[in-house]
């Protein structure tokens, strides 16, 4: 690699130099030359820093594609098995499993509103749906296949009995919404949609509010023969 040379520029008074100033010029010129020097003086140390980097970025290459291949570790699902203490309404449940009470809210589905005193009046089929919750479970051994938790600490899960979705039952007997806060579940949107064609249920008014916009104020927009005051 060859020096690269700058030379520094004389900043004298600009006319014709006598011999003198000529003289004088090219000395300075000379005292004031210096080199830029190539970073890797030495064509084997350039060799041995460039094949350094080459090993590191194959090093890292393979660690990338073995993260990106290496099979992802399988989370086992939790569950809690035990028998339904109380019902607080269609879509909350406590579950005794001998250890502890577990305040249950079963998990994407949304069921019409008891009366909270001075949130919001009871939604109809409200009762309904917590007669069926009851009359499903019967104080029966549970298992509840836990899916997180909610803002309020309560464990979203979806509620076994028997064999048997309480989640789904509710949605498929018209009494409960499908959840506008978790992921679209296909089955659950099949069965709403059946029960809906159907008019079972709260389905069975021609514009039922879903639990959300009741909790927001939302009120019905017109009373048929299926709603009640």
């Amino acid at each position: 690699m060859k020096h690269l040379a700058t030379r520094v520029q004389w900043c004298g008074p600009a006319h014709e130099p006598s011999v003198e100033e000529m003289a004088e010029r090219e000395k300075f010129r000379s005292d004031h030359t210096y080199e830029m020097k190539p970073r890797f003086p030495d064509p084997e140390m350039q060799n041995s820093a460039t094949t350094t980097t080459r090993r590191w970025v194959a090093l890292l290459s393979i660690l990338f594609i073995l993260s990106a291949t290496a099979p992802a570790a399988a989370k086992s699902p939790k569950y809690i098995n035990g028998t339904v203490s109380r019902v607080v309404d269609g879509d909350t449940i406590v579950v005794d499993d001998g250890k502890a009470k577990h305040k249950i809210r079963l998990f994407n589905i949304d069921c019409p509103e008891n009366e909270l005193k001075g949130r919001w009046k009871e939604q109809p089929y409200a009762l309904e749906a917590t007669a069926f919750a009851k009359k499903f479970t019967g104080k029966r051994e549970v298992t509840v296949i836990v899916c997180g938790r909610d803002r309020y600490g309560r464990t979203l899960g979806e509620v076994i009995v028997k064999g048997r979705s309480l989640n789904r039952e509710l949605v498929r007997a018209g009494l409960a919404h499908r959840s506008r806060y978790t992921p679209r579940d296909k089955d659950i949107a099949r069965l709403e949609a059946k029960a809906r064609k159907a008019k079972r249920g709260l389905w069975a008014d021609d514009n039922p509010v879903t639990p959300y916009d009741h909790r927001h104020g939302v009120k019905a927009a017109a009373t048929t023969a299926g709603q009640r005051p």
